[in-house]
C-alpha cells in the first residue's frame, strides 16, 4: 500500500466503527465538501488581504496551496478512476459559469493591481476592468449596424514597390 493510500484510508476512515450507518459517513463526506468549498473563497480572501497588506509572497503562497488543496483532489479521482472531466463538465452549467467568471476575473484583476499598486484609481480601474471585460465580451455589441465584419470584403489597396510594372503588390489595409 502507498504512503498516499495510507493517508487516504487514514482521512476516509472507511472501515471505522465509530461511523455508525453508512449514512453518517455519508454526510460527514457531504459536509467536508462544503467546507472545502468554502475554504476557497476564504483563502481568496486571505490572499487579497495579503496582497493589500503588501505581503505578496504570503498573497502568492495562500493561492499556491489553495492550487494544491484542488491538486489533491483531482489526483484522489483520477487514482480511484472517478470521470472527473464528465463531471465537472455537467457540473458546470452556463449560469455557474458565468457566476465563477463573475467572481473570479474581477478578483484577479484587483489581486494583480495590488501586487503592481496600491493606488485606489488603480485598484478601482482594475475592478471596473474585471467587470466590464466579461460583460462585453459575453454580450456582443452589434455596433455598427449591418452586415457582420466576416461578411464584407476586405478593401484592397495597389501598393507599390518600385516602377516596374510586375512588382504590383496587393496589401490588405484596415
Amino acid at each position: 500500500m502507498s504512503a498516499e493510500s495510507r493517508v487516504e484510508d487514514f482521512i476516509l476512515a472507511p472501515s471505522d466503527p465509530a461511523w455508525g450507518d453508512e449514512r453518517n459517513r455519508e454526510e460527514y463526506y457531504r459536509a467536508m465538501s462544503v467546507g472545502y468549498y468554502w475554504a476557497g473563497p476564504a483563502a481568496l480572501v486571505a490572499s487579497l488581504i495579503a496582497a493589500a497588506e503588501g505581503a505578496r509572497i504570503t498573497a502568492m503562497a495562500v493561492l499556491l496551496l489553495l492550487l494544491a488543496t484542488q491538486l489533491a483532489a483531482y489526483r484522489y479521482c483520477s487514482r480511484h478512476n472517478v470521470p472527473l472531466a464528465s463531471i465537472t463538465r455537467a457540473f458546470l452549467t452556463p449560469k455557474r459559469k458565468a457566476v465563477m467568471a463573475a467572481l473570479l476575473i474581477p478578483y484577479l484583476a484587483v489581486w494583480c493591481a495590488l501586487q503592481l499598486d496600491r493606488d485606489p484609481s488603480t485598484l478601482v480601474g482594475a475592478a471596473v476592468g474585471g467587470w466590464w471585460a466579461p460583460a462585453s465580451s459575453a454580450a456582443p455589441l452589434s455596433w455598427p449596424p449591418g452586415p457582420s465584419a466576416a461578411a464584407r470584403p476586405l478593401p484592397r489597396t495597389m501598393t507599390t514597390y518600385s516602377n516596374d510594372e510586375r512588382s504590383l503588390k496587393y496589401a490588405v489595409t484596415s
